[in-house]
């Protein structure tokens, strides 16, 4: 089995990917810096990010980090540390506009 490190794993993608690839038997590494940008009163954000958790921390081969794409050097070390075979990078700031 593969080691994938994915950036944004904790978004509506990367958590289903990464769940779905622990539950196949892939050790994950979810790198994301668990950020949003709509304001609490008008978002379930917190809701979301509680029960992905929940269910990732669930997986033994599923480990979380926290960091952001945007902090190149700190990225390329975690990548060090990591090793991992695959890179999804699934990082992006969602943000719709009215």
């Amino acid at each position: 089995m593969a080691k994938i490190f994915i950036t944004g794993g904790m978004g509506f993608i990367g958590f289903h990917l990464s769940r779905e690839l622990a539950r196949q038997g892939h050790e994950v590494v979810i790198y994301d810096a668990f950020l949003n940008f709509i304001p609490l009163q008008k978002s379930s954000y917190h809701y979301y990010i509680n029960y992905r958790l929940k269910e990732l921390q669930q997986q033994p081969k599923v480990s979380i980090l926290r960091g952001d794409v945007r902090y190149l050097q700190h990225l390329a070390e975690t990548l060090r540390q990591a090793a991992p075979d695959i890179v999804i990078h699934l990082a992006a700031i969602s943000r719709a506009t009215s």
